[in-house]
């Protein structure tokens, strides 16, 4: 079982309508799985949890998770902080080349590590 969290962005005052951004997901005895944006993706370029946290102060976003629960950014850093040391997208996936080699090497160049080692992927997932 897991939850997705957006950023939620643009928002208009007027008719309340904007624009969500996924920024992972928290899995039970997970790491969180990170959704990163490289250079081809606007407005934004996401590698790292650091980018994050720099987007989401920067453009005053919300966050939200896929049940439209609003949490702080420091719920989010908390959140990211406590799922440390569980299992995580990229060394799973690194993990599993040999089985599938040609299936997980494919997966694998979508995917990195930031420098604080959290799992990023700019693959859909949820």
């Amino acid at each position: 079982m897991g939850t997705n969290y957006y950023a939620r962005y643009n928002m208009c005052k007027c008719c309340g309508r904007y624009e969500l951004i996924h920024i992972g997901k928290s899995s039970i005895g997970w790491e969180f799985s990170f959704h990163g944006y490289g250079n081809d993706y606007e407005p934004f370029i996401i590698k790292s949890f650091k980018d994050w946290i720099k987007i989401i102060k920067e453009k005053e976003m919300d966050i939200v998770d896929e049940y439209d629960d609003v949490i702080s950014l420091n719920e989010l850093i908390d959140l990211v902080k406590s799922k440390k040391g569980g299992e995580n997208m990229y060394k799973y996936t690194e993990r599993g080349v040999g089985k599938h080699q040609d299936f997980e090497k494919s997966l694998l160049k979508h995917m990195w590590k930031d420098d604080e080692g959290n799992s990023f992927s700019d693959r859909d997932f949820s």
